[in-house]
């Protein structure tokens, strides 16, 4: 059984990862990446920018198609 970290003990993670990036749903675009997220993934802010694809293109073959369906939908949720 797999069991959940207590919510404290997910904060930090929630914290960071809010100050990573703030994406806009409107053009579905990153509109700001901090410069900390090169040391987490290996690629510079400016990348994240200029390829707005970038997060796709880094997913697993394995696990590319589902979350982009759920992605899509989620997006799909707020514009309604």
């Amino acid at each position: 059984m797999i069991r959940r970290p207590p919510r404290s003990t997910l904060f930090p993670y929630t914290t960071l990862f809010r100050s990573l990036w703030e994406f806009d749903l409107q053009t579905l675009c990153f509109t700001y990446i901090s410069e900390q997220i090169e040391p987490l993934f290996g690629y510079p802010a400016q990348e994240w920018i200029t390829n707005p694809t970038l997060w796709q293109d880094l997913l697993h073959p394995e696990d590319h198609d589902w979350v982009v369906e759920i992605f899509q939908e989620e997006i799909g949720r707020a514009h309604v």
